[in-house]
């Protein structure tokens, strides 16, 4: 009796979870199309198929206005959804729409905006793990806020947000409106063939990051995607391009230029197929991370500083450009401006100028910025071409090139030019200053100054000093000071002979075709050191 009141305990059991499994509802998997009747996302009217309206599970397809008062979702892997008509508008109000199923939402239509037009409202568009939004346009999706300065409304990307802009149309944008944020913590990619852009104007205050293990990349022969906009914050993600492409980050200053990055940020440029990543715009905090293949810093768009800023980036991965004098193991620099207005510009990195003329610049009046050199650093001179160093209020003010570490001209028709009296080349004690050339010369041009602490070394070549250029150490044919170690050839243009080596100054001449310019036979006194080596 007991045995039997236990199996019919035990049937009722086995039916009542039956029944629970059975009342389970199913997954949701219905096609829903927009209606002009209502835009509210959750009113069965505005939708023309599907039952209801659109929840995750389901596809999309868009013609119409869209309000979102709740949480919402949408997206089904076994079909995509689409945004289809030119200038239609998802407003978010102060909710969130997320995009999932691993599906693809495709956006065909122009002109169209994400966002709340009102006042500030914390939204959320959410693009989820596995799912693709695809813009497919030759056009502007914006991403907007009520107000300025705000920060209550962006997009969150933790799948893939792709451009695919057919080749040879007009460039594809996603623009961040006044204050809205865009996070991306998985993939951006541009596959399209042509140059995308996520920007913002000026006037605004939108803030890009890329957290640690997110990738923007650019893939294909002539894709760019650049990214300016005026706060940028990196966490730790990785820049990549690939197959001849290009990634330009190019911060805006207006708000703060790039605000935030990582030791852990990563640039990489393939070298195997000419891929670049370029690292320019405004810099309000020191440049860090690691450099592998060709990465470049102000190649594309002019580099500035708005602070003290210290580059430190590990190039030990770094190929130098893809210029045909790129130098393994440097970041390439050249053919832009790189503006360091009063502040200090500190190189840790080493670089080398492979591409056209370049110049540091303080811009503005009575603008005295520097750039240094830094301590066991390497800057290599390998392009005919010149590094000059200017500044806008040449009667007052001067822009210096502070050089701690290694300079190194390795091209004939190399040359620096200091313009005006107040700009300087300083080579400060314990620093060189080496030239290293084939053939031909190379050497300091113009009207400003040419100050030798530290050591003048010429291996091979000619190095040249201007007659216009000051040169404290001669005075009156006296050297005063710094090391002078020719193998090859060295002229200061000076009008008078060398007949006095003052104390703390050595010269030494290496070989029988060694040719110190200003030593004519007329050298009287040696107060510091004066060799001859075989």
């Amino acid at each position: 009796m007991t045995e039997n009141r236990k199996n019919s305990t035990l049937s009722l059991l086995c039916i009542a979870v039956l029944g629970a499994v059975l009342i389970v509802p199913t997954a949701r998997a219905a096609s829903f199309e927009s209606d002009a009747a209502s835009t509210d996302w959750d009113n069965a009217a505005a939708w023309t198929a599907g039952s209801g309206f659109p929840g995750a599970g389901d596809d999309v397809l868009i013609h119409h206005n869209r309000v979102i008062d709740g949480p919402e979702a949408f997206g089904s892997s076994a079909s995509n959804s689409y945004w289809s008509t030119a200038s239609t508008h998802l407003d978010l109000d102060a909710d969130t729409l997320t995009h999932s199923g691993n599906s693809t939402f495709h956006l065909t239509a122009a002109s169209c905006v994400i966002g709340c037009l009102g006042s500030p409202k914390g939204w959320t568009f959410s693009n989820a793990v596995g799912s693709t939004f695809s813009h497919e346009v030759a056009s502007t999706l914006t991403l907007t806020c009520g107000l300025f300065n705000s920060d209550q409304g962006g997009f969150v990307n933790n799948g893939t947000f792709r451009f695919t802009v057919p080749t040879g149309s007009a460039v594809a944008t996603l623009s961040l409106a006044r204050s809205v944020w865009f996070k991306n913590h998985g993939k951006i990619q541009n596959i399209s063939g042509g140059q995308v852009n996520i920007l913002n104007s000026v006037a605004e205050s939108s803030s890009f990051s890329n957290d640690v293990g997110a990738v923007i990349e650019s893939l294909g022969d002539g894709s760019i995607l650049q990214v300016r906009v005026q706060r940028i914050m990196d966490g730790g993600g990785t820049w990549l391009a690939m197959t001849n492409a290009e990634v330009r980050i190019d911060a805006l200053l207006t708000a703060g230029g790039v605000l935030g990055v990582s030791p852990n940020t990563v640039y990489h440029g393939d070298t195997a197929s000419t891929g670049v990543v370029d690292i320019a715009g405004d810099w309000a905090v020191d440049i860090l991370g690691t450099a592998k293949g060709h990465v470049t810093l102000g190649l594309k768009n002019a580099l500035r500083i708005n602070t003290d800023v210290s580059m430190d980036i590990d190039t030990t991965q770094a190929a130098g450009g893809t210029d045909a004098n790129g130098v393994a193991g440097t970041i390439m620099w050249g053919g832009t401006t790189m503006d360091v207005e009063q502040y200090t510009l500190t190189l840790d990195s080493p670089v080398s100028i492979s591409a056209g003329n370049t110049q540091f610049t303080s811009s503005g009046p009575g603008k005295t910025g520097r750039v240094v050199n830094a301590v066991g650093n390497t800057f290599t001179h390998a392009r005919a071409g010149s590094l000059t160093i200017r500044c806008a209020d040449s009667a007052t003010a001067g822009t210096k090139f502070e050089n701690r570490g290694t300079f190194i001209f390795t091209t004939a028709i190399g040359s620096v030019a200091a313009i005006s009296p107040a700009n300087a080349f300083k080579n400060i004690s314990g620093a060189t200053v080496r030239a290293q050339l084939s053939s031909g010369s190379c050497g300091f041009t113009s009207s400003g100054e040419l100050s030798n602490q530290g050591t003048l070394e010429v291996l091979s070549g000619k190095l040249d000093v201007a007659s216009t250029m000051k040169f404290p150490q001669f005075d009156s044919g006296a050297l005063t000071g710094g090391t002078y170690d020719v193998t090859g050839t060295l002229d200061l243009n000076r009008a008078a002979s060398i007949t006095i080596i003052d104390t703390n100054t050595i010269v030494r001449l290496r070989g029988s075709s060694a040719t110190f310019t200003e030593f004519d036979g007329n050298l009287a006194t040696v107060n510091g050191s004066f060799g001859l080596y075989s």
